[in-house]
């Protein structure tokens, strides 16, 4: 489903960190990401959203209400894909946070960590540049929002580490291979209900309420 309506049932300060991948070229998208994340981040909740060199400008123009920190940088040991595309050196990640919290623990930059084509969408990220990251903002249990799911990097990375995660996507196949991938990864799910059902609409927009522990549903 469409994240600016499925967000709107997430609980105010719930969200541990929102880690995502838009479209680069929607600026807009990014500025909808401050704006949510002003909402539903806890006061020490981060924000990593992938871009691209060419457009990291007028996204941070773009950004607001929430404070730039930095870009972490994956430097990559290739430049070309299996398709034999040539691709940039490094990928930026624009790293907010909603207060001037620091991670959980300290990370640096990586390096010489290849990009390879997984088979699942030609600009997933590699799991293991997520998994890096994620273990540096969030511990076990904690609650991780990706609004742009594509193939649902970030949720199995989320499932293998033990972090509860929602995500979407607004294209149908794409988030049906994400549901499939999901089912097919390692690790029990730190879940409150079933990975995949179905709003009662026949959509993807049931209740989030679902997913959350019940100490967030008490005092949301």
């Amino acid at each position: 489903g469409d994240s600016r309506l499925l967000a709107q049932s997430i609980p105010d300060e719930s969200i541990d960190l929102i880690f995502t991948d838009p479209v680069y070229e929607n600026i807009e998208d990014y500025a909808w990401l401050a704006e949510v994340s002003q909402r539903i981040l806890k006061p020490t909740g981060h924000l990593l959203a992938w871009q691209s060199a060419k457009y990291i400008d007028v996204t941070i123009k773009a950004i607001k209400h929430l404070n730039y920190r930095r870009q972490l940088i994956w430097y990559q040991s290739n430049n070309r894909g299996n398709d034999g595309k040539v691709l940039p050196l490094y990928v930026p990640c624009l790293w907010y946070s909603k207060s001037m919290s620091y991670p959980v623990k300290a990370f640096q930059d990586l390096r010489n960590q290849p990009f390879r084509n997984n088979g699942f969408f030609e600009w997933s990220k590699e799991p293991a540049v997520i998994a890096y990251w994620m273990s540096a903002f969030t511990r076990e249990g904690e609650l991780v929002f990706d609004p742009f799911s594509g193939m649902g990097t970030v949720a199995v990375v989320c499932k293998e580490m033990e972090r509860n995660f929602i995500a979407n996507e607004i294209n149908p196949e794409r988030n049906e291979l994400a549901r499939n991938r999901l089912l097919h990864s390692n690790q029990a799910l730190g879940l409150w209900r079933s990975l995949t059902p179905h709003a009662l609409d026949g959509g993807d927009s049931a209740p989030f309420q679902a997913v959350f522990p019940p100490e967030v549903l008490s005092t949301s």
